[in-house]
């Protein structure tokens, strides 16, 4: 096993400290030796992942979502699990699987969802309850075990899915189930824990029964699509259930429903909907509005810097927001959100400049 530099790439994130409170510039100041600790203690099974910390951030949709920030010497080794685990476990997961794989992306799973649509008329969105807090430990090492026999590899990541997490006040707290998120290896597991589905779908409604379904996916969140209402609700649901059960994991009700394509459904921030013989995508409502929120939030909490410093701030997520919805956004949602950063632009000059 060796360690590289290019491992550090991930300083591109710009994560928080962890508990340690030490930064990647302090890191690489011992930059070669830091790295031979971690490979010496990684190959030779005496390393032992540290405490998470974690800390809130608001969801789009209400409430907080934890993620988890581990010390930079952490990041580097699962970094490294990531990049050897990755190759072994690619190429069992289904085509329709989308989420945090290499050379697929969000886009690409709406582009999917839209061709769905052109041959179906039903749509059951599905999301997951708590997937991150609630995966069960055991389920994901017998999971990774039938994909790797590598010792370093499942010694490791036992040691990480039972290490502590310290909370916002300080407080650690023992962990029996669940990965942080955020992590680099979270989501190699979340799709390892889902891997399986599809095939269970297709066997269950083969093409020539003439009750077939479709599957697109991007992590936790993935559309069924059918030709009948009835056969999502009474068939595909259940099985659905009944697979995540089996895992330790549930459906939110809340956020679970079954939608016909005429009457529009969101999807992974756009929103997908058939109108006069035409499919239509645009960034759904919840999407425009979380983003025109942190706009707003961005600009009235720098009110003390030049323009061309909050420029700096506000251009990168405008370009990419823009970006992600450059194939599907129409005009009047553009002239809006231009409108509305206009607005808050104004509002900053005002306060700036008054009188």
């Amino acid at each position: 096993m060796a360690l590289k530099c290019k491992e550090l790439s991930l300083r591109s994130n710009k994560g928080g400290a962890g508990i340690d409170e030490q930064s990647i510039a302090d890191f690489e100041r011992e930059l070669k030796n830091n790295l031979y600790k971690i490979w010496n203690r990684m190959s030779s099974g005496s390393y032992f992942p540290p405490p998470v910390r974690t800390v809130s951030i608001p969801k789009s949709g209400g409430g907080l979502r934890k993620l988890g920030i581990p010390t930079v010497g952490e990041r580097i080794a699962k970094m490294v699990v990531k990049l050897y685990l990755e190759p072994e476990v690619e190429d069992r997961f289904h085509p329709d699987s989308y989420g945090y794989r290499p050379g697929k992306s969000a886009l690409d799973a709406v582009g999917q969802a839209r061709e769905r649509c052109w041959k179906y008329d039903y749509v059951i969105n599905l999301d997951i309850k708590g997937f991150f807090d609630n995966l069960e430990h055991s389920l994901i090492m017998r999971t990774v075990k039938k994909h790797t026999d590598s010792e370093w590899i499942l010694l490791y990541l036992e040691r990480r899915l039972k290490a502590s997490i310290q909370l916002e006040d300080g407080t650690l707290v023992e962990r029996d189930r669940g990965t942080p998120q955020g992590s680099v290896i979270s989501p190699v597991l979340m799709n390892m824990t889902l891997d399986g589905l599809e095939s269970l779908l297709k066997t269950n409604f083969p093409r020539w029964g003439g009750k077939m379904v479709n599957l697109t996916c991007f992590a936790d969140d993935f559309i069924i699509t059918g030709k009948s209402k009835e056969i999502l609700e009474n068939e595909v649901k259940p099985l659905v259930t009944e697979f995540l059960k089996q895992r330790g994991l549930q459906l939110s009700e809340s956020k679970t429903r079954i939608t016909h394509i005429d009457d529009g459904f969101d999807f992974l921030a756009s929103n997908i909907r058939k109108y006069g013989g035409k499919l239509l995508i645009k960034p759904s409502r919840q999407n425009v509005q979380a983003f025109l929120a942190e706009i707003k939030t961005t600009v009235r909490e720098n009110l003390h810097i030049p323009v061309e410093k909050l420029l700096l701030l506000l251009n990168p997520k405008i370009r990419g927001r823009a970006m992600f919805h450059r194939a599907t956004v129409s005009k009047e949602v553009f002239s809006y959100v231009d409108y509305r950063i206009f607005c808050e632009l104004k509002h900053w000059m005002r306060r700036r400049h008054p009188g």
